[in-house]
């Protein structure tokens, strides 16, 4: 932030490669899904913003494509914190905030207290719908109303694996990301340690 006595502005970093929406529909245009590894870095790079959001204390509470911005270097960033609160983590959260598609099943019912791992939901979403370029969850011919019925309702067993991009690593993932109850979904230090982050892909 910047100012003058006549003007206040804000200085940015400039992301050339836009957000993971556009990363996504380039790669759907041109029919070339993301690889393995370009998803396992993509992922490992929100993981580790997340860490530091969460170590400070913080929810992001509107984790999904749009937010996370790709950088000059290839590297993806978070964005948008205007829903991110403090202290979520003694005291939980009640209020109903954040992207629908996005938001974990505790989050959307209201009155309920929730916390940072709506944060590993959304990265469990993200995680699929780069992989296999579709939602796992909001399929085509269901509103609002019904999706929110659909998602409160969630078991592991209603993910469909369908795509043969899915490995038996990502598959893992995803379902501890995703875990309905939040007290069983992975944090983002065992997320981090997961074999389909850790892994060495030979190429540096």
């Amino acid at each position: 932030m910047h100012e003058t006595k006549q003007v206040a502005f804000m200085s940015l970093e400039y992301a050339p490669g836009g957000t993971l929406n556009d990363l996504q529909r380039k790669s759907i245009k041109q029919r070339k899904h993301l690889g393995d590894e370009q998803v396992s870095k993509i992922i490992r790079c929100i993981l580790l913003g997340l860490r530091a959001m969460h170590k400070a204390d913080y929810v992001h509470r509107d984790l999904k494509p749009s937010n996370i911005v790709i950088t000059k270097d290839g590297e993806p960033k978070l964005i948008d914190f205007g829903l991110a609160v403090k202290g979520a983590a003694r005291q939980g959260i009640e209020d109903v905030c954040g992207t629908l598609a996005y938001q974990a099943p505790e989050q959307m019912a209201g009155g309920q207290l929730y916390g940072k791992a709506v944060d590993l939901w959304a990265v469990g979403l993200i995680m699929f719908e780069l992989i296999s370029a579709r939602h796992p969850l909001w399929t085509g011919g269901i509103d609002k109303k019904q999706y929110r019925e659909k998602a409160q309702g969630f078991t592991n067993k209603d993910f469909k694996f369908k795509s043969r991009r899915f490995t038996d690593l990502s598959r893992n993932l995803i379902t501890k990301l995703c875990n309905s109850k939040p007290s069983l979904r992975y944090t983002v230090d065992q997320a981090l340690q997961h074999p389909w982050i850790t892994r060495d892909f030979g190429g540096g």
